[in-house]
């Protein structure tokens, strides 16, 4: 192993290397997602707002956004999907007459209890490849990887 000045491994991946290996494994990974909710005729974004309001509950529109990690026009637009089909409802807010609260209803609970199986089925197709020791490793350091890191060019 040949160690730089700093310490490091001047053999490891570099950043940009890293990044890479990150983005084409992500796209694998979106792209067997996708696969798995498209017979249900959903698209990612709608499937995640059923799966986000399934684990958390209500939520106002602009918080289920947030949670599902897509724009205000996006959530609204999935809300607004997802409402025509009637999986979701929009219901007032008691304690702010402006604000909206997002519901499943009891169809949209069944589809999401329906689609969280088989798609925890075709998840682990897709992690298959690696051992339980190796999960706990891709874990821990996506774990470390998502953390809140200090603004880029910043002392």
């Amino acid at each position: 192993m040949r160690v730089a000045a700093s310490g490091t491994d001047e053999r490891a991946p570099r950043g940009m290397q890293l990044w890479l290996m990150l983005w084409r494994a992500t796209k694998r990974l979106e792209e067997q997602a996708r696969r798995s909710v498209a017979s249900t005729g959903l698209c990612l974004s709608d499937f995640g707002v059923l799966l986000v309001l399934r684990e958390q509950g209500p939520l106002p529109v602009n918080a289920l956004g947030r949670e599902v990690l897509i724009t205000s026009g996006s959530i609204t637009a999935a809300v607004d999907r997802l409402e025509a089909q009637e999986l979701v409802e929009r219901r007032s807010d008691p304690t702010d007459r402006r604000a909206r609260i997002v519901h499943l209803t009891a169809q949209g609970r069944a589809l999401s209890r329906r689609l969280l199986v088989a798609h925890a089925r075709d998840l682990e197709q897709a992690f298959a490849s690696l051992t339980a020791t190796e999960r706990h490793t891709l874990a821990a350091l996506l774990g470390k990887l998502a953390a809140p890191a200090p603004a880029v060019g910043s002392d």
